[in-house]
Order: C-alpha cells, then sequence, then structure tokens
C-alpha cells in the first residue's frame, strides 16, 4: 500500500568514458556505488544533479506486500466462522491481552481486515474465553496495551468485531481502532447468533473433502449440498458463503450469522436480521452516549461503524 524523464547532460564529465550515456538507462545501488568508487563524491553528486541517472528501486522496494486478513480467536468454537470470514487469513488463538499483544507484533505484512471473533458486552469489554470461563476485559485496558504495537505500514484497514452488543458503545470501538491504527471498526449493537450446519452424508459417509465426490455421486450431493442450506430454515438467507468452495474450506460446514436482541439462538421473523441485511452506520462517538445504541424494547439491530478522522 504505495521518474521523471531524465535529461543528458549539456557537457560530458571527466572520466565519464566509463559511464554509459542512456537517458533513460536505470542503475542499482550497486552500480552507484562504483560511479562514485570512479569519480568520487563530488562527481557522483554532479551526475545525480544533472538528472543522467534514475537510481533503480532495490528488490525489497519494488515488491508490495499484499494486505492480508488477521483474526483474532479469543475462545474455541469459532474456527469455521474464522474459515468463512477470512478464507486466506491468518488465524491467531489468544487467551490473554499479553498474548495478544505479541501475536499482533509478530505479524510482518499489511493487515486488510482485523476480525475479532469473542464474547463481548454492551460495555465494550471483549471476553478471552478459556476452559475455565471467559475474563471479560475493558476497551480502555486492552487499547493501552494495543497502542502503537503494530506499525503503520501495517495498521489494518479495518476492525471487524464479531461478538454480541459491541456496537452499543462506539467509544469502546474506537478505543480499539485508534490503538491499532485501523481506518475504521465496526461492530453489532445487538446479540450475535451463529449457527453451524454440516456436514452432507452419502449413505453413512460424512462428506468433508471434494475428492470423495465421485463423477456418479455428484447429482446426489448436489441435491444434499441444497438439502444442507434448507436446513437452516428462515436463517438460510444469514449464510455467511453457501458455495461448494466454503463448504469444504471449512471441513464440510456451512455458517449463518445473524443479530436478535434477545438472548436465544432461535430465528425470530420479527426482530432477527442477517448480519448481511444490516447497512452499517456511521456515527460520531465524541458526539453520542453508548445509551444511543441499545437495541431497545422494539429490538432495533443495527451496525455501527467509527472511522478515523480525515
Amino acid at each position: 500500500m504505495p521518474r521523471a524523464q531524465k535529461q543528458g547532460l549539456k557537457k560530458p564529465l571527466a572520466q565519464s568514458k566509463s559511464i554509459p550515456q542512456s537517458k533513460t538507462k536505470l542503475y542499482s545501488g550497486a552500480d552507484l556505488q562504483h560511479f562514485q568508487r570512479s569519480l568520487g563524491n563530488q562527481g557522483l553528486q554532479r551526475l545525480i544533479s544533472g538528472d543522467l541517472i534514475q537510481r533503480a528501486p532495490d528488490a525489497d522496494e519494488t515488491k508490495k506486500a499484499k494486505r492480508r486478513d488477521v483474526v483474532l480467536l479469543m475462545g474455541s468454537g469459532f474456527n469455521e466462522e474464522a474459515t468463512v470470514l477470512a478464507p486466506d487469513g491468518l488465524y491467531l488463538s489468544v487467551g490473554s491481552v499479553d498474548e495478544m499483544v505479541t501475536k499482533l507484533e509478530g505479524i510482518d505484512f499489511p493487515i486488510k481486515n482485523l476480525v475479532i471473533i469473542s464474547h463481548s458486552l454492551p460495555s465494550g469489554d471483549l471476553g478471552f474465553g478459556s476452559a475455565e470461563g471467559t475474563t471479560y476485559i475493558r476497551a480502555s485496558v486492552l487499547a493501552s496495551k494495543l497502542t502503537g504495537i503494530i506499525p503503520a505500514d501495517k495498521s489494518p484497514e479495518k476492525v471487524d468485531f464479531r461478538g454480541c452488543s459491541i456496537g452499543s458503545s462506539p467509544a469502546a470501538m474506537e478505543q480499539i481502532r485508534s490503538a491499532v491504527g485501523a481506518g475504521s471498526a465496526i461492530g453489532g449493537n445487538c446479540f450475535n447468533v451463529t449457527q453451524i450446519q454440516g456436514p452432507v452424508l452419502l449413505g453413512d459417509e460424512a462428506i468433508t473433502k471434494l475428492e470423495q465426490v465421485t463423477k456418479e455421486d455428484r447429482p446426489v450431493f448436489e441435491t444434499g449440498l441444497q438439502m444442507l442450506i434448507d436446513s437452516f430454515g428462515p436463517a438460510k438467507d444469514c449464510i455467511l458463503d453457501r458455495s461448494e468452495t466454503s463448504y469444504f474450506r471449512t471441513g464440510g460446514k456451512m455458517v449463518a450469522q445473524w443479530f436478535s436482541p434477545d438472548l436465544s439462538g432461535e430465528w425470530d421473523d420479527r426482530k432477527s436480521k442477517c448480519y448481511s441485511a444490516i447497512t452499517p452506520e456511521i456515527v460520531d462517538p465524541k458526539k453520542s452516549t453508548d445509551g444511543d445504541f441499545d437495541p431497545g424494547i422494539a429490538g432495533h439491530c443495527r451496525l455501527i461503524q467509527v472511522e478515523k478522522k480525515k
């Protein structure tokens, strides 16, 4: 995430016979060092200022690292969701603040989306899960530990909170966004319901890999895949990726995700909303209070987004 036409010298320099006179040729750092030894510092400076030479970028300069998603798994049971959300992402299991800091510090590429899958509270507290239970950490505490650990050239474009109710506290999302230097952060203000179904069965065999599907079995498998989709009932529109590729990538699973104002895994035709069906609302956390984003009695589920000031 990130020259000019060169004009020849009007008058050749002494000892310039050893220097190619191309107006457009690029020279490497090693070539310039050779010219420096031949001409001395003054001669080389005159050559460069005369715009005969354009330095060729080194390999490290021309190689642009591709942005990649990073998923923080702050508990167990999130693997299928992570795989669907970030198919080519780096998945990091973190059980404490210190472990989160250490693993984020070790990232050596620019981040596209920093996806945080965790349990969370309307206050913005994020939960680290373990066999003993869930330990919630205030966003302000977490932000103080995360500040400055990701270099600016590797900072994420977006922080994507996939947990319950954190969108009720835009101020908390802003603290985390600012700490990691992200361009934006997004989260929902209702309970985040994630439902996982699968695999397809052919006879008694669970189909989890593409190579298990023979040419003869293909029609039956495709029918089974559609039956799997239909098994989500009214929530089938909330399936994050219903493609065959995604099904096999997750080991024979499909994942649906929606918001509900009630703590229930059941779909409510009146209140439940698919994650993908909600348009994010950009808000200024300094001009609002957390109470403004409570779903209320009407159960108004929303996606709240905060952004870096330009």
